[in-house]
């Protein structure tokens, strides 16, 4: 009998390198860590979302608060706007009226002559108009004199008399208009 004897020279073939096997026991760990930190980061991401979504919603909503108060004060700040620019302008005017007192004591001297003033203009040139109620005639003579003595001393010049009217009761009504000297005006 012959016995047959085999000797296999190849080497056992493992089925698996132990790199493969490392990979198959890390590979599903890995796989499980990494979808557990992808599922945890989502998670996070939607609460964050959220909570902004939130936030932008109560910003929304004071502001559309805000604007409808803001738009029932509107009105009432226009009317203080106005208002405030109307005084303003009061004030300007106030601050830069004459003081027709020194002129008039200065150029007609009425005190006690039935002479009224009603109305009085100045331009920046030395213009005066005047708007003058006469109780009677004689009245109205000694203003006439008056001015025609200030015209003498050269306090006054250009004298006119315009719109002389009578009324029932015997008053005279006129405008009277005139250049006074500069130094009066100050």
């Amino acid at each position: 009998m012959i016995l047959k004897r085999s000797i296999n020279l190849i080497i056992a073939h493992d089925d698996e390198s132990p790199l493969v096997k490392k990979l198959k026991i890390i590979a599903p760990i890995t796989a499980v860590i990494s979808l557990s930190i992808f599922v945890l980061l989502f998670l996070l991401t939607l609460l964050y979302n959220n909570s902004n979504i939130n936030q932008f919603n109560m910003l929304k909503s004071e502001v559309s608060e805000t604007e409808q108060k803001i738009s029932i004060s509107k009105n009432t700040e226009g009317i203080y706007t106005l208002s405030s620019v109307v005084l303003n302008t009061l004030s300007q005017i106030l601050n830069s009226k004459k003081n027709y007192s020194v002129l008039l004591d200065e150029i007609l001297e009425i005190e006690g002559t039935g002479i009224e003033i009603s109305g009085a203009k100045t331009s920046s040139k030395g213009g005066v108009e005047l708007t003058v109620n006469a109780s009677s005639s004689a009245s109205l003579i000694t203003l006439v004199d008056k001015l025609m003595t200030k015209e003498q001393n050269k306090k006054v010049s250009d004298i006119k008399a315009s719109g002389i009217i009578r009324n029932k009761k015997g008053q005279y009504l006129l405008n009277i208009s005139f250049i006074a000297d500069k130094s009066v005006l100050q």
